[in-house]
């Protein structure tokens, strides 16, 4: 990339002009010494500046949302690609076997193994994976169900037991005194 500074009163600005060396040491610890250019330097100094300011966090954001939208065009139609078209199939070492599938046909027989294998292998009377899954998922929300509906019966009866209560013992006051 080029980038021309033009500055008035400055004619001959010359940003690769080797301003100082920087020495860096590499795993072996060994020093490498590099030039410092005028452009990196005025690059760095520019870059300061602007993650001081408080526009940085957006324009930061900024930035990582163009970016991800760039990387996400890139990669959709390879993605579309790889799980519509064809893979080869292979035995276990590697050799091409019997015609292709595709990766969509390779999840879809791969989840119809999980959810159809059985929860306990070491039993045979066990349930699939997915049978397990939905009777406890029912489970769990009758015993919510349930619990609510207990629970508001169980405040009706204490409020009858209560009233009925407190009626037998007014009656039984009633009784002591009036003898």
């Amino acid at each position: 990339m080029e980038i021309n500074v033009n500055v008035e009163g400055v004619e001959a600005l010359d940003l690769t002009t080797v301003i100082a060396e920087r020495v860096r040491y590499d795993e072996d610890g060994e020093p490498e010494t590099t030039d410092v250019t005028l452009g990196e330097r005025v690059a760095a100094l520019i870059a300061a500046k602007l993650t001081k300011e408080e526009e940085w966090g957006g324009l930061r954001k900024r930035y990582l949302d163009i970016r991800t939208e760039v990387i996400r065009e890139q990669v959709t139609p390879i993605v579309a690609e790889a799980i519509s078209g064809p893979i080869q199939k292979t035995n276990i070492y590697g050799e091409p076997t019997s015609g292709t599938t595709t990766l969509r046909e390779l999840i879809m027989s791969e989840v119809s193994t999980v959810i159809n294998q059985k929860a306990d292998r070491h039993r045979s009377d066990s349930q699939t994976l997915l049978q397990r899954n939905i009777s406890q998922a029912v489970k769990t929300i009758l015993e919510k169900e349930l619990s609510e509906v207990f629970a508001a019966e169980k405040a009706k009866v204490i409020a009858a037991v209560r009233a009925q209560a407190a009626d037998l013992i007014a009656s039984a006051v009633k009784q002591g005194i009036g003898r």
